[in-house]
């Protein structure tokens, strides 16, 4: 069964490297030697304000930031940046977009759970598109046990679907696998929604050698950064490892 599933997660990393847009993306898995956890998170773009843009990191918050700060519109209605990764405890949050901040005060301030504060929210929206906001929680303890939420358009304007999803790591039968989500399932004007149960894809060893996993995959011509978080299980340190465009360029 171990074996069935790496090959499941090697055709689905194929199918993930031959989309030409999955947007903004999320894994949360174990690396290959079974040391570490792993939390993924991708931004891509096209237009001028999300290439303007980076990773960075203060402390355990991973935001994204303008490269330039010239080319920011202080007059834009919704601000492109946001906290895209963040801890409270033995829980660990990584979403797409300005959810992470009502997450976390969910967590620490409101005593509600993950799943309680995201259902609240709706599509991003940027018509003709709807953006579906997907986030993502890791729970570091005897066992590893994720969640997801992906929020998105139904079959019109009106309608949302908030599907939710949990599983636990170690029903896999072995390491270096983690579990998928992204915006879009492929290009399009306007572009799909991803429309799947997050799926199984292949891990690296630690959190350098799963950056470059992703960021090969990803389309060069549109991926902005790829940061990764990563959890010893033995030492309980925890690291960062992020990739910028605009900063390799």
């Amino acid at each position: 069964m171990a074996r069935r599933m790496g090959l499941v997660a090697e055709a689905n990393f194929e199918a993930l490297a031959a989309n030409p847009y999955p947007g903004r993306g999320i894994v949360m898995g174990l690396g290959k030697t079974g040391a570490n956890a792993l939390q993924v998170y991708w931004v891509m773009g096209r237009d001028d304000d999300s290439r303007n843009c980076l990773l960075t990191r203060r402390d355990a918050v991973v935001r994204t930031a303008a490269f330039d700060e010239s080319k920011v519109d202080p007059m834009q209605r919704n601000s492109p940046f946001y906290n895209a990764m963040d801890s409270f405890g033995n829980t660990h949050v990584v979403t797409s977009g300005e959810q992470t901040v009502a997450i976390m005060h969910g967590l620490r301030e409101k005593n509600r759970s993950f799943a309680d504060t995201v259902v609240n929210y709706h599509p991003e929206e940027d018509k003709p598109h709807y953006t579906p906001r997907i986030s993502g929680a890791l729970y570091i303890g005897s066992r590893l046990q994720f969640e997801y939420s992906i929020i998105k358009r139904g079959e019109s304007d009106k309608q949302v679907e908030r599907p939710f999803y949990t599983g636990d790591l170690s029903t896999y039968g072995e390491d270096g696998l983690g579990v998928c989500a992204h915006t879009y399932k492929g290009d399009g004007d306007p572009l799909p929604s991803f429309d799947q149960e997050p799926y199984l894809v292949p891990l690296g060893e630690d959190m350098q050698d799963t950056a470059r996993l992703f960021w090969d995959a990803l389309n060069p011509a549109d991926r902005v950064g790829i940061a990764v978080k990563q959890f010893n299980l033995q030492s309980h340190e925890v690291d960062f490892h992020i990739i910028n465009a605009l900063e390799a360029a």
